[in-house]
């Protein structure tokens, strides 16, 4: 039975009202979503569709007297699904994947599965949700996490170079310990073999570019 039947079948079939309790869990993907209902406890459909914000809304509205909340996963898609639906009031909530209860033991794990768990799980009210951030903390947040790998890739340069002068017994220049600019230039001038000057030419290269990579993002 395609999506599109087995989503009217329910609508035909079911008649919802406010005295229904009614749970979405959405497993978000870039290409689809893998949709579950659980309504009055227990699990009603589940279906796959493309992954479209407004789609999914449409597909919620004549739901919404018994929609309690859609839940899904923190992940690469972000909280633009989560903004969408909360726009249109509907019920949203963004659970970390880390804080969902997990049985003991080897488990199956689909996208169908993990759909159906995250509906009953709301429904059960075992699930936590996340802050969803607005545009502007997130545009923040990924500033600070490029800052953070800037520094860190920064810093393995740094210790690949001297890493190289110690394993081809090259003496570090004057300066080198606190990376002055007269301690860098000074290894531009430093004599050695052509493949060795090669290799640490290239090395130079990268600290060039991180330090201003480091500048642009200050």
């Amino acid at each position: 039975m395609s999506t599109l039947t087995k989503v009217n079948t329910f609508y035909k079939n079911v008649k919802l009202t406010a005295d229904d309790k009614l749970y979405v869990g959405v497993d978000v993907h870039k290409k689809s979503y893998h949709v579950a209902f659980y309504l009055n406890d227990a699990p009603a459909i589940d279906f796959v569709m493309p992954s479209n914000k407004e789609n999914l809304r449409q597909k919620l509205l004549p739901l919404t007297p018994a929609l309690q909340q859609v839940v899904y996963e923190t992940g690469p898609t972000g909280y633009g699904l989560a903004r969408h639906l909360n726009k249109q009031a509907i019920p949203v909530a963004v659970v970390a994947t880390s804080r969902i209860p997990r049985p003991c033991g080897q488990e199956d794990k689909t996208d169908k599965l993990d759909s159906r768990k995250l509906a009953q799980y709301a429904a059960k009210d075992l699930l936590k949700a996340v802050q969803i951030p607005t545009l502007r903390q997130e545009a923040d947040r990924q500033l600070f996490r490029m800052r953070y790998r800037q520094v860190r890739n920064l810093s393995r340069v740094k210790t690949q170079i001297k890493s190289f002068l110690t394993m081809h017994d090259i003496s570090e220049p004057v300066g080198l310990d606190h990376w002055s600019r007269l301690g860098i230039a000074a290894l531009r001038q430093v004599k050695t073999s052509a493949t060795l000057r090669l290799s640490l030419d290239e090395l130079l290269y990268d600290l060039g570019l991180l330090y201003a990579a480091s500048q642009r993002t200050r």
